[in-house]
């Protein structure tokens, strides 16, 4: 498992004890009987990477924010209000599926994508490709390492 390569390795700093401590109770499991806080199935992202699939919401979240531009600031709309937003945003979505039925090769999304985060996500599913590719026993500590130190330069450029 990679926590305990990365554990194994890691200085022995009480600032790094405590991050790997609260990781493993978080993330990883709490102890022999108890289960993680959060299962690695609700934040791994290698099936999002080797599917094409976005690893973030910011998809859901960009929808969401022009979603409710179309009630204007306040939190409870009057219902005249919410059922104009209701159609504005019907007629958004009818127009995209036509345009995309009138052209099939475009996304029914409203905005492409940057090219940087498109050529980002294929260096990652690269990384992370090459690395399963070579057989399970092949595979050593340092190769993990190295992959986790690839995807942290590859996901903190667009951190920033």
């Amino acid at each position: 498992m990679a926590y305990e390569v990365v554990r194994q390795k890691a200085p022995n700093l009480p600032q790094m004890q405590m991050f790997l401590d609260y990781f493993q109770r978080t993330f990883v499991r709490r102890s022999a009987r108890q289960d993680a806080l959060f299962q690695p199935s609700e934040w791994s992202c290698y099936l999002s990477v080797t599917t094409d699939q976005g690893r973030t919401n910011n998809g859901q979240e960009g929808w969401h924010n022009a979603f409710r531009s179309n009630f204007g600031s306040a939190a409870h709309p009057a219902l005249s209000k919410l059922i104009c937003g209701l159609k504005k945003e019907e007629q958004w979505s009818y127009d995209r599926l036509r345009d995309q039925e009138i052209d099939l090769t475009r996304p029914v999304l409203g905005f492409p994508r940057k090219v940087a985060y498109v050529k980002n996500d294929i260096a990652i599913k690269t990384l992370v490709e090459s690395y399963y590719e070579k057989p399970e026993d092949d595979r050593t500590d340092e190769d993990l390492l190295d992959l986790l130190r690839a995807l942290q330069y590859r996901v903190k450029a667009f951190a920033d």
